[in-house]
C-alpha cells in the first residue's frame, strides 16, 4: 500500500504527531511519499527518513498511491486538491488547523482510523473515500 502526505507546514509541537503518524504507517509497511518541504521542516529519525520518498509535484507520485493525507486545516485540503488534480487520488484530511470544515477528522482520531484500515487490510480507494 502507498500513501502520500502533504502539509503546508506544521508548528514545531506538531512534529511529534507527524512522527507518530509515520511510525504507525511504517509499522503497517505502508510506503509513504511525503511533501519535500514537510520532510525538510523536521528532524525525523533516520529509520523513518530511509522509508520516505519525497515528492514535489503530482508527477512524482506513483499511480497506485491510494490516498493523499492532508495534514492541516481547510487551506491545506484546498492545496491538496491542486496536487492530486485529476489523478482520482482521494484526500483524507487530518485537521491540525483552526478550521476543519473540509478535513475529515480531528488530529486525535487518526490513530484509530489507521489501525482499523490496516487491520481490515482493505486495499482499495473506496475505503479512503468512505470508510473509517
Amino acid at each position: 500500500m502507498k500513501v502520500a502526505i502533504y502539509s503546508r507546514g506544521l508548528d514545531a509541537e506538531q512534529g511529534s504527531s507527524l512522527q507518530a503518524l509515520l511510525e504507525e504507517l511504517a509499522m503497517h509497511k505502508i510506503r509513504v511519499f511525503i511533501y519535500h518541504l514537510l520532510l525538510e521542516q523536521f528532524s525525523l529519525p533516520q529509520h523513518l527518513i530511509e522509508q520516505l520518498t519525497p515528492f514535489q509535484l503530482t508527477e512524482d507520485l506513483d499511480e497506485d498511491v491510494e490516498c493523499l493525507i492532508g495534514i492541516g486545516g481547510d487551506g491545506t485540503i484546498l492545496d491538496a486538491v491542486t496536487i492530486v488534480k485529476d489523478s482520482n487520488i482521494p484526500i483524507l484530511g487530518i485537521n491540525f488547523g483552526r478550521l476543519g470544515f473540509l478535513a475529515s477528522m480531528e488530529s486525535g482520531r487518526w490513530h484509530d482510523t489507521f489501525r482499523c484500515r490496516c487491520k481490515k487490510n482493505i486495499s482499495n480507494r473506496w475505503w479512503w473515500r468512505y470508510g473509517y
